[in-house]
């Protein structure tokens, strides 16, 4: 009998994970859509730092699932999501607007795995800054100036592959700049 409840509560825990998992994937750009709602009606930072800490965790399980290449959230306003036409990267952009704090920048690049391995995923995260953007300077994750991307195109060089990318960054509200960026990365 023992043997009976633990197969029967080991079935039903199993067909639950799966049904559980189906509905939220299919209701993510629903989630989405009542954060992004959510920020644009209150004006306190603290909710908002809280609305946008879901946000996130939202964000990160899609990023790192293995349908992230196959899935685009067409309908949710205020997430940017662009994919190169070779299929290779991914890029998944927001910026989170404060009232008394530096507003910030959370992009998201998933590079397909070329060995069918995990995706590598590059999280970059920034405060809005009023420094210029020094054309003649190569970024990394750890000091990216921060942008919202809404196109990139994948070209070759002699040595290796890199994607242009076109975006826009509001860290003045006085300014807007227009953003050009070459995408390349190093081995390891």
């Amino acid at each position: 009998m023992k043997r009976i409840i633990i197969s029967l509560l080991l079935v039903v825990s199993v067909s639950t994970g799966l049904v559980k998992s189906q509905v939220s994937a299919d209701t993510i750009p629903i989630r989405l859509e009542k954060l992004y709602g959510r920020l644009r009606s209150v004006s306190e930072d603290s909710v908002r730092l809280r609305i946008n800490d879901s946000i996130k965790v939202i964000i990160e399980d899609y990023v790192t699932s293995g349908e992230v290449f196959n899935n685009t959230f067409r309908n949710v306003r205020y997430l940017g999501q662009i994919a190169s036409s070779d299929s290779l990267i991914k890029i998944i952009t927001w910026n989170l607007v404060l009232s008394n704090n530096q507003g910030r920048y959370f992009c998201y690049f998933i590079r397909k795995s070329p060995d069918g391995n995990d995706n590598r995923i590059y999280r970059l995260t920034r405060n809005y800054d009023d420094v210029p953007i020094s054309a003649d300077t190569v970024y990394t994750q750890t000091d990216w100036f921060g942008a919202l991307y809404y196109d990139i195109r994948p070209y070759f060089t002699e040595k290796r592959q890199c994607w242009v990318l076109l975006g826009i960054n509001y860290n003045n509200p006085h300014m807007t700049r227009k953003i050009i960026d070459v995408l390349s990365f190093t081995a390891g």
